[in-house]
């Protein structure tokens, strides 16, 4: 995954979950990212922390957790459109992106004849 990624964004960088939260924070700050994805909020408190606070321009959620977060520093929830209807979609904080299809794991090759 992770050749993947470096292969195919200008910057990635993954951060120690045992970092304290100014740690990390300072350390996104200091990566200039131009958008930051959350793979999920409200898993765990340690990216929720992190969620709340400014880190890059457009901040989105993804559908890890599908509910909004409820904070004003997330601008943006990508979902699935079967996810969210549109009476659901008013209870969201974040502008919802639907997409018709979510591919979690692009990158995954499974040979399908070996068994």
């Amino acid at each position: 995954v992770s050749q993947f990624i470096d292969s195919n964004v200008a910057k990635s960088q993954l951060l120690d979950r045992t970092l304290s939260l100014q740690v990390a924070r300072d350390s996104i700050i200091k990566a200039e990212l131009d958008i930051l994805i959350y793979t999920d909020l409200g898993m765990e408190a340690w990216s929720f922390f992190l969620a709340f606070s400014r880190l890059a321009p457009i901040q989105c959620v993804w559908w890890g957790h599908p509910v909004t977060s409820g904070l004003a520093s997330i601008d943006y929830f990508l979902s699935l459109d079967s996810e969210v209807s549109d009476a659901q979609s008013l209870f969201y904080s974040e502008q919802l992106i639907r997409f018709q299809y979510i591919n979690t794991a692009p990158f995954v090759q499974v040979d399908l004849q070996a068994s």
